[in-house]
């Protein structure tokens, strides 16, 4: 039997019990049986049974947590998955790693790749971490700040304003190296449950 390290096994299964219990809230403030939200699941592709869900929500998996089944229930749940994985309270602080606390609110933001590395920067991380999580980041930024800049562009009505953010967009799509979204077609695709495009 391997060597287990007991620290890390409880921060494992306190973030397996947190998922767990954050899918069982949903689905009860849903009014949602376990057979239901099964059933959601499969119309999204990935079936999780009920039994499964009862296991997920129990935490009786040995602290593990699924990627396939944290995307489709947060789907399934209408929800994002960093909202199954840090569901708050915020203001509390919880282990984002074995031995490393922050608020919930500031874990869910480094989740989420908006705040930087939250932990001991001293613990094999690169000589300027700050720098490094910027450059590893970078694409995403440039993916968000088109995503603002066309939604930003649409509302408009000053044909000036429009220009000046129609030159931001194709800058940031060349660095992309992608071509320049039109607003109907790629809104559509990117924003599927909007119907507000159509």
């Amino acid at each position: 039997m391997p060597n287990i390290d007991l620290d890390a096994k409880a921060w494992q299964e306190a973030g397996s019990k947190r998922f767990g219990q954050a899918v069982a809230s949903l689905r009860v403030a849903q009014g949602l049986t376990a057979v239901q939200l099964s059933a959601r699941t499969k119309e999204l592709g990935y079936p999780i049974t009920r039994s499964t869900i009862a296991r997920i929500e129990g935490n009786h998996r040995a602290g593990k947590v699924d990627l396939a089944e944290l995307i489709i229930l947060a789907a399934a749940l209408n929800t994002s998955p960093v909202n199954l994985v840090y569901p708050g309270p915020y203001q509390s602080a919880l282990e984002i790693m074995p031995g490393r606390n922050a608020a919930g609110f500031n874990a869910a933001q480094w989740f989420s790749g908006i705040y930087s590395y939250l932990g001991n920067n001293s613990l094999g991380a690169a000589e300027d971490p700050e720098t490094q999580w910027r450059e590893n980041t970078e694409t995403l930024y440039q993916w968000r700040d088109l995503d603002e800049l066309i939604a930003t562009r649409d509302e408009m009505d000053n044909p000036e304003h429009i220009a000046v953010l129609n030159r931001r967009i194709k800058a940031i799509c060349e660095r992309l190296g992608i071509s320049v979204p039109t607003a109907e077609v790629d809104l559509r695709i990117e924003h599927p449950a909007d119907d507000s495009h159509a």
